[in-house]
């Protein structure tokens, strides 16, 4: 640990250490809105989850804008549906997974 580092002073990485296309991307996955707390209420429950069981979970959200949303998800590679039929659940893909 460099003395510099305490816990008043976070350590210091110099900007070009960081893969500024990397982290663009994850913004551009995760910034859309609700993706975050669909992602974080996924991992929590651990279990594949159908839209309405998402939904439930995140307030303010409607079964359609939660549908909306993991669709999107789903085309990004963030979840993965447990099979091929028509309102399987959804679960968290390597990629979405925390």
């Amino acid at each position: 640990m460099n003395p510099r580092d305490t816990p008043d002073r976070p350590a210091f990485f110099p900007i070009g250490s960081f893969d500024a296309q990397r982290i663009e991307d994850a913004f551009s996955l995760m910034g859309p809105k609700w993706t975050t707390w669909s992602v974080m209420t996924m991992a929590q429950e651990g279990r594949p989850m159908r839209v309405r069981d998402v939904a439930a979970r995140l307030p303010f959200v409607s079964e359609q804008l939660a549908s909306k949303r993991l669709a999107a998800m789903h085309a990004d590679g963030l979840v993965n549906r447990t099979d091929k039929r028509h309102g399987a659940p959804y679960r968290l893909s390597t990629l979405g997974s925390p």
